[in-house]
């Protein structure tokens, strides 16, 4: 049974995950942290990846002799068997994210998506730890969509142009990985750097329509799945798919497909 641990206090919120260590690739910690000012961590080793991305205020990461200045917007990579020392700054503490993560694979995982020890993300790479955090159910299969989400940040912001489709196919992949839960296009779009209209301009010419009916089609695709299997009420269907009322997921579904769900499911349960 996959039951992360969840630590929140001082401005920190931690979740530790079980793991064997025999697994390939796997996460073993998802955090946040609002540091105080001078908050430091180390010099320390670690036997396992971690990565910080920084949302707020700024501070430095010492390796050795070389000491680097970061702030928002802002990531940092810790490898295996790294002497590190991080430390917020006096004035204007940093406030970050964190995922730590090892397996076999990840050396080769890590080599495929930046070799930078400091890059700037995609705030998609962010967005999608807030949103582990934030789930009370998160899977072993949700804490390695957050980390495959976050590396992917990195690596498609190296030479990122906010009006070119990769920033659209970031959208297009969360949308299709977190369609049950609350999304607020706007939001969506602001962190990829857009205005609500602009983005959902890009993202008809790239896609063909518009994120909303992009978003909708997941959803109600899903939900014949779940009618069709007849397991589920309707309304526990409507919940699983992003909609937080039944009402709503039932005037959808007949707009979209021309019958009420339970007509849907008449017709083709078998």
């Amino acid at each position: 049974m996959f039951t992360p641990l969840r630590f929140n206090k001082n401005n920190q919120l931690v979740l530790h995950f079980p793991f064997s260590g025999d697994e390939p690739i796997f996460v073993r910690t998802i955090g946040w942290h609002k540091t105080p000012p001078s908050h430091a961590y180390g010099p320390a080793v670690r036997d396992y990846y971690l990565l910080h991305l920084i949302v707020e205020g700024k501070g430095s990461v010492e390796r050795g002799s070389e000491t680097v200045t970061l702030g928002a917007g802002e990531a940092f990579l810790i490898c295996p068997d790294e002497v590190v020392t991080y430390r917020a700054d006096a004035q204007e503490a940093w406030t970050y994210y964190w995922i730590a993560f090892d397996g076999s694979f990840a050396k080769h995982l890590v080599a495929q998506t930046t070799k930078r020890l400091y890059t700037s993300y995609a705030q998609s790479g962010a967005f999608a730890l807030q949103n582990a955090l934030n789930r009370q159910n998160l899977t072993e299969i949700d804490a390695l969509n957050a980390l495959f989400s976050v590396l992917s940040a990195l690596q498609d912001n190296v030479n990122r142009d906010p009006t070119k489709p990769n920033a659209i196919q970031t959208a297009c992949h969360y949308l299709e990985n977190n369609y049950f839960e609350e999304i607020d296009v706007r939001a969506l779009a602001a962190r990829l750097g857009f205005s609500r209209a602009y983005f959902s301009t890009t993202f008809r010419q790239t896609i063909g329509e518009s994120p909303y009916r992009f978003l909708m089609k997941i959803r109600l695709d899903k939900a014949k799945e779940y009618l069709r299997a007849n397991e589920r009420s309707v309304e526990e269907i409507a919940r699983s798919v992003g909609f937080s009322c039944v009402s709503r997921f039932s005037e959808q579904f007949k707009r979209f497909e021309g019958v009420s769900p339970l007509q849907y499911r008449k017709e083709h349960f078998s």
